[in-house]
């Protein structure tokens, strides 16, 4: 019973329970879950069983007891699948709206446009399309908080350092200006460094398949020719040539963009 206890406690402290609360509040979370997943997998095994059913509306809803599943699956663990999985059902609500758009107002074109396969389709990007989304804003808003916390700590620097130039130096018009930049910045810093590491990656690629062709063709040959040396220079080429190789491209892009 203590090991119980100790179990239940481990599993439930980040919701700050007492301990008298611990054992009721398992007792709920489980049986929801269980209703949860019995209510469920009836509707899937309904729709999958039931051949009449294979229509695209019931391919969607089909995803949703799937996203209901894993979702209360992982309420405990993650918030990573909280979010992620509200954005599945978003998405795939999306994907019904234009289902019964195209339904209700191109009645001939529904079975055209709308098929088992087009929505396995769009079903599918419904599932993928989060995480890429996820991660962007993951980064993009860690980057914005970094420069938010180098605002303040300019702020802070000013106002220790240079106390009588404060009032004049920080203003509201500035902060709102900076704090305008620090939303700004990290999406033209992050494409950049996109670009750049694809490219050093590409690059990388090219130093390793000239050191394969060399260890292949002429094996006679490769201690001579790569060397610890070489491969450095050339690993340093890499990461430095696509910075003027960009700058080059960006402004043939400029000159495009002018002429027309």
């Amino acid at each position: 019973m203590d090991d119980l206890y100790n179990t239940s406690s481990v599993l439930l402290i980040d919701f700050d329970l007492s301990p008298e609360s611990v054992a009721p509040a398992f007792l709920f979370a489980t049986l929801s879950y269980m209703v949860i997943l019995f209510c469920n997998l009836i509707l899937i095994l309904t729709i999958v069983l039931n051949k009449s059913l294979h229509q695209p509306m019931y391919i969607i809803l089909l995803n949703l007891p799937v996203n209901d599943l894993i979702g209360s699956s992982a309420l405990f663990p993650q918030m990573f699948f909280v979010h992620y999985l509200g954005s599945v059902t978003s998405f795939m609500l999306l994907v019904m709206a234009l289902d019964r758009f195209i339904a209700i107002c191109i009645p001939l074109r529904y079975p055209v446009l709308i098929t088992n396969n087009t929505i396995s389709v769009l079903c599918g990007v419904a599932w993928f399309i989060p995480l890429p989304l996820m991660m962007f804003f993951v980064h993009y808003l860690g980057s914005v908080t970094s420069f938010m916390l180098l605002v303040m700590a300019l702020d802070r620097f000013i106002a220790i350092c240079i106390p009588l130039r404060y009032p004049v130096l920080i203003t509201n018009n500035t902060i709102s200006v900076l704090c305008g930049v620090a939303w700004f910045i990290p999406l033209p810093l992050m494409m950049f460094f996109v670009h750049y590491l694809g490219s050093v990656t590409s690059f990388m690629l090219l130093v390793m398949a000239l050191d394969r062709f060399i260890a292949i063709c002429i094996p006679l040959r490769y201690p001579v020719l790569i060397t610890n040396n070489t491969i450095s220079v050339l690993c340093g080429v890499a990461w430095f040539i696509p910075l003027p190789l960009m700058f080059r491209c960006s402004h043939f892009v400029d000159i495009a963009v002018q002429s027309t």
